[in-house]
């Protein structure tokens, strides 16, 4: 018995594990179409929180579409969370003055900016003060 993951080539993706023998592993590959392949796994290695990455299991936090994934989301919810109340509100733009709006249009490219870095590690900006 073999112990497989079957994963989408183009992100990686795990979709299953399972054990089986070559032809019931490779009609499991061919149902799933072109999209999909397989790796063999060592018995026992979990596949939850994994990619495949190059042919081998790694940790799906070592995968830079992912890491760049997860710092855009967070990037996203700064943006809505954060800038969005100041900037989109023409009221509270007039009453900050030209210099704090600066500020938050430099953070706001700061953050717009971010994914070009270390996804890895991003350094996230100082939020201006209101």
């Amino acid at each position: 018995m073999t112990r497989i993951a079957i994963f989408d080539k183009q992100t990686g993706a795990i979709r299953q594990a399972m054990n089986g023998d070559k032809k019931s592993i490779a009609a499991s590959v061919a149902a799933l179409g072109d999209g999909a392949s397989f790796v063999a796994i060592p018995n026992g290695a979990s596949v939850k929180g994994h990619k495949i990455k190059d042919g081998e299991l790694v940790p799906a936090d070592q995968c830079p579409k992912l890491a760049e994934k997860k710092v855009r989301m967070e990037r996203n919810a700064r943006l809505e969370r954060e800038v969005d109340p100041v900037l989109n509100n023409t009221l509270r733009r007039r009453k900050m003055g030209a210099e704090k709006v600066r500020e938050w249009r430099e953070y706001r490219d700061a953050l717009l900016d971010i994914t070009k870095g270390d996804v890895f590690a991003p350094k996230w900006p100082k939020k201006p003060k209101a």
